[in-house]
């Protein structure tokens, strides 16, 4: 075998090696993102809208918050599959009632999309346990005070 030959050898399994470490999944317990439109990551963010809705309080005075976006999504192993989700919220056209629970913005629509809001939530989903799905953190920016003023224009 010529150099040349030994050379085009050695690059092209160079090559393959890297290419191959670059699609490599990430370690056990590692943090990978997930396409937002994964059934998985869809269950898990309702049930992260529905912690926000509880935190929120339920009643009619108060407005059901409805997903917006999921901007993006991580998922982890741990115990189950933990994820870390980061969506836009706002208020809908329902109030944030008991019988309103599980409603999305198809039955609730948005109010309007000036008024959505940063939200993260984490949801550990483990599908032999009752829930299952768990959420462990929620965390939401409040509506910015000029777009509060048009939710009451909007909203009396």
């Amino acid at each position: 075998m010529n150099a040349f030959a030994v050379f085009l050898s050695a690059t092209i399994s160079i090559a393959l090696v890297i290419s191959q470490g670059a699609s490599q999944p990430p370690p056990p317990g590692g943090q990978k993102v997930v396409n937002v439109t994964d059934p998985r990551v869809i269950k898990s963010s309702m049930a992260g809208i529905e912690a926000i809705n509880l935190q929120n309080g339920y009643g009619e005075t108060t407005l059901r918050e409805v997903i917006y976006k999921v901007m993006n999504a991580t998922e982890q192993v741990v115990n189950g599959f933990l994820f870390r989700l980061h969506m836009e919220v706002g208020p809908s056209e329902c109030y944030n009632t008991i019988m309103n629970i599980g409603k999305t913005a198809a039955a609730c629509p948005l109010l309007s999309p000036k008024l959505v809001h940063p939200c993260f939530t984490e949801v550990l989903a483990r599908n032999w346990t009752v829930p299952d799905h768990l959420t462990l953190n929620v965390s939401c920016e409040p509506i910015p005070e000029q777009k509060a003023a048009m939710l009451h224009r909007l909203w009396p």
